[in-house]
């Protein structure tokens, strides 16, 4: 029921407070605009950073009905977008 999608990166807060209700969403612009569910992560506080060289970020990816098994493994070689978004402590 669910896939699992590792971006090797390093994601790191360059901000002077904490990154809030963070969220991944994956957007595939030749499938139609397909957007896939948002993957929340834990906060992450100023100056911290998640992910590294051998140690990706591994984020779940829901198999749902209209994005079935063989869409997944199609997916690597279409285009695909990550959005990521967050709040800061003001809720922006």
């Amino acid at each position: 029921s669910c896939g699992t999608v590792a971006i090797r990166c390093i994601l790191r807060n360059v901000g002077v407070g904490p990154a809030l209700k963070l969220r991944f969403k994956f957007h595939f612009p030749n499938r139609e605009g397909q957007t896939s569910e948002p993957w929340e992560l834990s906060p992450l506080g100023a100056g911290e950073s998640r992910g590294a060289e051998g140690a990706p970020l591994l984020v779940p990816f829901p198999i749902r009905e209209r994005f079935n098994p063989t869409d997944f493994l199609m997916m690597t070689n279409d285009s695909w977008e990550i959005s990521l978004e967050y709040e800061d402590v003001f809720e922006r």
